[in-house]
């Protein structure tokens, strides 16, 4: 099926730091609506901050819905014979760090559909909210509509969430009654994720930050695509760039994805210049800067089984969502594998300026978010 996104605006509202109010960093320009094939470049620029990545599933392994909220409205859409309706909730932790200013947020919110639905709409609620929500819908003027994909059983819909996400700041976030029906070859799911890029906030002196937050602020390079594809007959691939690596020593990178996944593959790859990804300490690697962690949870590391259903960051199982997805697969329903891996130094070629980050899988997998995050030499002032 042809996937058209319709490019949204960003708003450009961005909440200071100590109580103190700065201007937005430059935005990504808009641009016509244009077909994805068979992803879209979202943002691809140096910040001295990263990209972030957060989310969990409104579904647990055994395919019951999850609900942490005590809240009993449900919210329905339009289907192919009435409507559909949901009542489900689950929370993850975006880790902004103090001192940052957001660029962009998009919410990407992916679930089963068996047949003709209406637009979808979810609830979202970020720090200090509680149960009160902000709806998000096909017209929402608080965070815009950036598409509504379906690519067979598969549907994706992603708002651009930068508004409330820089209102808001850091912390957990929650998303609320996500309407899924069963399909044949894909079990009901319904997951989520939010993806945030982030720099140093203007007028934040970094040597005044905590010292196990000032590695945050390092100068990186990200590139960061989405849209919905499937590996039902060609792995989904795309070229990540914007990044310079050094002639004379490694640089520390790493790529984040989201991936709909229903165990019907024997194997997958996440592939970076044709090099597997999964296993974020190998042997060799520079050891990482103060601050950041490199795990060995055997769940978050493997380069053929590398989508598992797992939410887990360089090399370890997320343990703030609600509920958890430390016990790796099972907790995020089998569904959305959202992961973020170290790139081995040996793959980051001495002069590189762009790389292939590829998805492939014995099987049908959807790929929704494809980013990395490059660490860039230091600019002389």
């Amino acid at each position: 099926m042809s996937l058209i996104v319709v490019a949204a605006a960003i708003a450009a509202i961005v909440p200071g730091v100590a109580g103190a109010r700065a201007p937005a960093p430059p935005e990504p320009p808009a641009g016509p609506s244009v077909e994805v094939v068979p992803l879209s470049l979202v943002l691809q620029t140096v910040v001295r901050g990263d990209v972030l990545l957060a989310g969990n599933s409104n579904r647990a392994g055994n395919g019951a819905q999850v609900d942490i909220d005590g809240d009993i409205d449900v919210l329905c859409v339009a289907g192919g014979s009435g409507s559909i309706c949901a009542d489900n909730s689950s929370s993850a932790q975006v880790d902004l760090p103090p001192g940052a200013s957001v660029v962009a947020a998009r919410l990407y919110v992916s679930t089963s559909t068996g047949g003709p639905a209406g637009p979808l709409s979810v609830r979202l609620a970020g720090p200090g909210d509680g149960v009160a929500y902000t709806e998000l819908g096909a017209d929402s003027s608080g965070a815009p509509l950036v598409a509504d994909l379906a690519e067979g059983a598969r549907r994706q819909t992603i708002w651009n969430v930068t508004d409330l996400v820089r209102q808001r700041g850091g912390g957990d976030y929650t998303v609320a009654d996500i309407v899924t029906s069963r399909a044949a070859r894909v079990p009901p799911h319904a997951s989520w994720s939010i993806v945030v890029v982030y720099d140093l906030a203007p007028g934040v002196d970094v040597g005044q930050l905590p010292a196990d937050v000032q590695s945050r602020f390092a100068r990186r390079a990200v590139s960061w695509h989405d849209g919905l594809a499937t590996t039902a007959d060609l792995p989904v691939a795309v070229e990540v760039g914007g990044f310079t690596i050094p002639m004379d020593r490694p640089v520390f990178a790493k790529s984040l994805h989201v991936v709909s996944h229903h165990g019907v593959s024997r194997s997958e790859n996440v592939t970076f210049g044709g090099g597997p990804l999964g296993n974020n300490a190998t042997p060799g690697d520079v050891p990482a800067a103060s601050g950041i962690v490199i795990g060995a949870d055997p769940a978050c590391n493997s380069t053929v089984g590398v989508l598992n259903g797992s939410v887990c960051a360089l090399g370890t199982a997320v343990t703030t969502n609600v509920p958890s997805s430390a016990a790796g697969h099972s907790g995020v329903g089998a569904a959305n594998d959202i992961d973020v891996i170290r790139i081995p130094d040996r793959y980051l070629l001495p002069g590189a300026t762009s790389a292939v980050l590829s998805v492939a899988a014995h099987g049908e997998v959807g790929v929704s978010v494809l980013a990395v995050s490059v660490d860039q030499p230091e600019v002389a002032p």
